[in-house]
């Protein structure tokens, strides 16, 4: 078998931007009302009644499909609320982070492009645009209706998503790449009220496709696979810890916080993990250095405590000896629930990127202490602390080893002497 982590290291950079996701769902309760209003009809209540639902018949088109649903040309549809504009722009950046769509390489724009009107037993289609279309984004308003799914698949992939409200005020938003098949599922009672949005590329660039998303997705799957197949004997690691590109509180660690590159990374493995039974989790990498620095300019002072940072303070003197400890601290799932408290790993089987420690230190020290040597040294203690995802196979024990690990690896510390 192929080396685990230079494998995944590969697939990963391959599947930089990507989500490994073909739809996205979101059921918001903080919607502004669009102030809707129809020619011919005028302002339209939400949530939707009865009466509006009547009115709204009197002035639609039969799509044709079936008897029971209507739709609004886009010219026909207005929101009076100024504030609506604004709600779906936020909105196509949530949808353009779901589905990893580049906003600088495509930048996107949102277009209406109907509305439907569909009651019991209808199973209308949805419109989606035509020309440069990166995605299909369906808004389903405010109203009182039962059933009304909307089914999406790609390959043997398949996602239904309730669009039901939780609360009568809720407004619930689907879409989907174009590269999928979808299906509006029958509402089974009530009248649902769907806006219809196509998401277009505004510049001349390659409009996103799937098999790219599909070949990394296919590649990981192969990884996982084997190296889940792979004896327990040390040849394979029993974990992977990935440096993510952000650091987050480790008070408050949980998938939720995750932002962009590391959101996408993260949704990608995630998608394969589930198939393979593998367990994903968030970690705080700690990386220590101490050792012997020289002191810029001499500080006349007799103080030979740690003390917080100070200037003039060049870093470490390619003299000394320099220690370094690497620890992984409170693993959380995604969730953020606690797993353990510490995990020691092997630096040469486990960590990517391949060079952890450089990749710790590409910022500032998270923690600076100093203390006096003599007139002209200084031991220097410097702390980064950084974010890491954790892959499990799905025979590792460490998950259900409860907080307290025995039989770790041993400690990924390491001395190195300059000169």
């Amino acid at each position: 078998m192929a080396n685990t982590r230079e494998t995944f290291t590969k697939v990963l950079e391959d599947g930089s931007g990507m989500t490994g996701a073909f739809s996205w769902s979101l059921k918001c309760s903080s919607a502004p009302n669009p102030g809707l209003c129809v020619d011919g009809l005028g302002s339209i209540g939400l949530p939707l009644g009865s009466r509006d639902a009547e009115a709204l018949k009197a002035i639609a088109t039969l799509p044709g499909q079936d008897e029971y649903s209507w739709d609004v040309r886009a010219e026909n549809v207005h929101f009076e609320n100024t504030t609506w504009s604004a709600f779906m722009n936020d909105t196509l950046r949530k949808v353009c982070d779901g589905l990893g769509v580049c906003e600088e390489a495509h930048k996107p724009r949102w277009e209406l492009v109907g509305m439907s009107l569909c009651s019991t037993g209808s199973s209308a289609s949805i419109s989606t645009g035509t020309g440069n279309l990166i995605a299909t984004l369906v808004i389903v308003l405010p109203c009182k209706f039962t059933g009304g799914a909307i089914r999406v698949e790609h390959g043997d992939r398949v996602e239904t998503y309730d669009c039901t409200p939780g609360a009568i005020t809720d407004t619930t938003m689907v879409a989907w790449h174009r590269d999928t098949t979808h299906e509006m599922l029958q509402v089974t009672g009530g009248y649902q009220l769907v806006l219809h949005y196509g998401v277009f590329s505004t510049i001349e660039h390659p409009v996103l496709s799937l098999a790219t998303q599909d070949e990394v997705l296919a590649r990981l799957s192969q990884v996982l696979s084997s190296w889940n197949q792979a004896a327990r004997d040390g040849t394979v690691p029993s974990k992977i810890v990935y440096l993510l590109k952000n650091k987050y509180s480790q008070d408050k660690l949980s998938a939720s916080l995750l932002t962009g590159a590391d959101a996408h990374t993260l949704s990608l493995v995630d998608t394969v993990a589930k198939r393979h039974g593998s367990r994903l989790g968030l970690a705080t990498l700690v990386f220590t250095e101490s050792g012997i620095c020289l002191l810029g300019h001499r500080h006349y002072s007799d103080d030979n405590d740690w003390q917080s940072e100070k200037e003039n303070i060049e870093g470490f003197d390619d003299l000394g000896d320099i220690d370094t400890d690497m620890k992984l601290q409170r693993l959380v799932d995604l969730d953020g629930d606690p797993v353990h408290d510490s995990l020691e790993f092997d630096l040469e089987k486990e960590a990517i990127p391949l060079d952890l420690e450089t990749a710790m230190k590409s910022g500032e020290p998270d923690k600076r202490l100093i203390g006096f040597v003599d007139f002209d040294d200084l031991q220097l203690r410097q702390v980064y602390n950084r974010t890491a995802l954790v892959v499990l196979p799905h025979w590792s024990d460490l998950w259900s080893a409860g907080l307290d690990v025995h039989d770790a690896e041993p400690p990924a510390k390491r001395r190195r002497t300059e000169g």
